[in-house]
């Protein structure tokens, strides 16, 4: 008897997560996690204002939540990524 591989269990449940993802209703635009506008460097600031701005104007968005969460993890804002994140 051919037991599955673990790739052939893998992709399905990934698949299932991300449907799951994906039916949860948006994020309000107010919910967003505003933090680094103020740091002391203007160019990252400005960046993060930016990103910040995509998403209010594209709230319903993964890629854009995405985006702000992982600019705010790799700026060294791990409470603000985690909660965007969420």
């Amino acid at each position: 008897m051919n037991r599955p591989s673990a790739r052939t269990l893998f992709l399905p449940a990934l698949a299932a997560l991300a449907l799951a993802a994906c039916s949860q209703p948006p994020s309000a635009p107010e919910d967003l996690v505003i933090a680094g506008v103020d740091l002391p460097d203007r160019e990252l600031s400005a960046y993060l204002a930016e990103t910040i701005e995509s998403n209010r104007a594209m709230p319903a968005s993964a890629a854009m939540r995405g985006r702000l969460a992982m600019t705010y993890d790799v700026n060294g804002l791990p409470d603000a990524a985690l909660a965007t994140y969420a």
